[in-house]
């Protein structure tokens, strides 16, 4: 876990330190934020929404997820499926976009087997937590969060 947050970091000790740090902050205030895999809300998710990592990079090492639905502004979206040629061979592309590679049902069925595959882990990550008691100066959601106050009352013009 400590090698992705490095690489996440682009291996910055100090950034990934704090990364780290949030990560479990977050995790004690908004505990719905990091839902097991195989809690029921995640498992609904999963129904409704394909959520697959091609097990093969594309050119230039990039990963491709595809999603049923939209996700974030992050995802870049094209007219049609074309670029995907590009990025991938047709052995790797999948069935779905005209190539030979495992379909989006597959590609799909194979992280559901790896999440299986780590209950595990996921159990043990759920019962890691961070002891607010240890922390020399107490935080704030200004600082966890990003922002001042709370909700209470919202006035909408």
């Amino acid at each position: 876990m400590i090698l992705n947050f490095l690489i996440m970091n682009k291996f910055s000790i100090e950034r990934t330190k704090q990364k780290i740090d949030m990560y479990y902050t977050i995790k004690n205030v908004i505990p719905d934020v990091y839902c097991n895999p195989k809690s029921p809300q995640i498992k609904d998710f999963m129904k409704d929404v394909y959520v697959c990592l091609h097990p093969v990079p594309a050119k230039g090492l990039y990963r491709v997820y595809w999603y049923k639905i939209k996700e974030s502004n992050k995802i870049q979206v094209h007219q049609d499926t074309e670029i995907l040629k590009e990025l991938f061979s047709a052995e790797d592309l999948p069935r779905d976009y005209g190539g030979k590679g495992p379909t989006l049902q597959e590609l799909n069925d194979l992280i559901m087997q790896k999440f299986e595959e780590y209950e595990d882990r996921f159990d043990q990550l759920d019962k890691l937590r961070v002891d607010e008691n240890l922390r020399p100066e107490k935080l704030n959601n200004d600082e966890i969060l990003g922002f001042h106050g709370n909700f209470r009352k919202l006035d909408v013009d």
